[in-house]
């Protein structure tokens, strides 16, 4: 069933190339959305929304729990959604 998916992503995961990782394991597994840097209440934090079939998008967000090896994730939420179609592609937004 395909989905979509919206994660944010804080701890130190800004500088650390955490949103061109997200795209190379979009990428790899067939999945369509963005990545961006976005500020919080709690600080910085990464953006994605990603769309995909549902099981795909749990293999990402699997992997979304700790990302590159160079990123510390310290709280992760994420909220399920309808999916559109409006992306194609995996884009990292650059602010």
């Amino acid at each position: 069933m395909l989905a979509g998916l919206i994660i944010i992503v804080s701890g130190k995961v800004t500088g650390v190339s955490f949103r061109s990782s997200a795209k190379k394991e979009a990428e790899k597994l067939g999945l369509n959305g963005y990545a961006r840097n976005i500020e919080t209440e709690k600080g910085e934090a990464v953006e994605i929304m990603i769309e995909g079939e549902e099981e795909i998008l749990s293999e990402f967000l699997a992997w979304a729990t700790k990302g590159p090896k160079t990123a510390k994730v310290k709280e992760l939420e994420f909220n399920y959604r309808e999916y559109t179609g409006e992306f194609a592609g995996f884009e990292v937004v650059e602010e």
